[in-house]
């Protein structure tokens, strides 16, 4: 496992951050510039490892932010409402599958290990067309091969949510009535009370009820989803990094 510390970082960024000697046409470089920009190509290829990690990594809490972004928002909810009513439970079902390998596959992950690579590859052939003062691409690392799981995430538990939201939607502002009128009352039997403004007061109060119990419904659908992901989405961090520092040992003439 590759995993970068506070220190290895700063280090990287020091690396980086150093100006390399840009050679003119036909000059040859000492071997101390050309330990120079092997230096930093290594440090890239650290880089690069450590962002793959991150990226599969974080791969099913970024995947749980976009079905979260797109599945629990305010007009989403009403329509999970409103299919949870109308819809049988077979076309339930088929709709859950559907969401389902839309928002958790393996293709976004490998999309976004493909956007590292090519942010990668842009480092590694700036400094090789700065080494050369002319494009050699033909021997940049290539990408590094990620056999990744399949994941099956059922979202059954959307139909619970939906119950729950609906209770909500329905329940809240009437038991909301209930206790400002029975607190009315037993205030009334003491003292005079007005009443003025009580609608106010109680749409006030439901909303912000209503607000606090579909957060904690939406967290609970979203926590019963982390605990169906029991895959790790990981690679050989090893072999990749040692695959990229042997090419760039291999181009840098050692």
């Amino acid at each position: 496992m590759v995993s970068c510390t506070d220190r290895e970082a700063k280090e990287l960024k020091e690396i980086l951050s150093k100006p390399i000697e840009v050679p003119a046409a036909n000059q040859k470089l000492s071997q101390a510039s050309i330990k120079q920009y092997r230096d930093a190509e290594l440090a890239y290829n650290e880089r690069y490892v450590a962002d793959l990690k991150k990226t599969l990594d974080n791969s099913f809490e970024k995947q749980l932010d976009n079905f979260e972004d797109n599945e629990l928002g305010f007009f989403s909810s009403y329509e999970n409402m409103l299919d949870y009513i109308f819809m049988s439970k077979e076309k339930l079902e088929d709709s859950w599958k559907v969401k389902s390998t839309k928002y958790f596959n393996s293709l976004d992950i490998e999309n976004d290990a493909l956007y590292c690579y090519e942010l990668y590859i842009k480092d590694v052939s700036a400094i090789r067309s700065n080494f050369y003062q002319k494009k050699h691409s033909d021997s940049l690392p290539s990408m590094a091969k990620l056999d990744l799981p399949t994941q099956d995430i059922y979202l059954g538990d959307i139909k619970t949510h939906s119950r729950n939201n609906l209770i909500i939607e329905v329940g809240v502002e009437a038991t909301v009535w209930i206790l400002v009128l029975l607190i009315l009352f037993i205030v009334s039997l003491i003292v005079a009370v007005p009443t003025g403004g009580l609608s106010l007061i109680v749409t006030i109060i439901t909303i912000i009820v209503s607000v606090i119990l579909s957060m904690a419904n939406d967290k609970k659908l979203l926590n019963s989803l982390r605990e169906q992901n029991t895959i790790v989405m990981e690679a050989d961090y090893s072999a990749i990094l040692k695959s990229l520092n042997e090419n760039t040992y291999r181009f840098y003439g050692e």
